[in-house]
C-alpha cells in the first residue's frame, strides 16, 4: 500500500477517514504531529490560501508505529 486520503472541511472536521472512521465528525485542528507541527492547521492554511501546495509532517502509517515523512 502506498498512502491513504483523508478528507477535512475548511474548519477542521474530517469528513472521511479510512484507517480511523472514529474521528469522522471530529474537529482535529490542534491535531499534533510528532514533532509538535499543528500540521492539521497548516494544511488547511495552505489549502485555503493558495487552493493547492504540500505540507510535510512526520505521522505513522496505518498498522505501523513508527513516524514516517509526509
Amino acid at each position: 500500500r502506498e498512502g491513504y486520503f483523508f478528507v477535512l472541511d475548511a474548519n477542521g472536521t474530517v469528513l472521511v477517514h479510512p484507517y480511523l472512521p472514529q474521528l469522522v465528525g471530529k474537529n482535529v485542528k490542534e491535531l499534533q504531529g510528532v514533532e509538535g507541527k499543528k500540521f492539521i492547521q497548516q494544511i488547511l492554511k495552505t489549502a485555503l490560501e493558495r487552493g493547492h501546495g504540500y505540507v510535510t509532517y512526520l505521522w505513522p502509517r496505518p498498522g505501523e508505529k513508527n513516524p514516517q515523512p509526509k
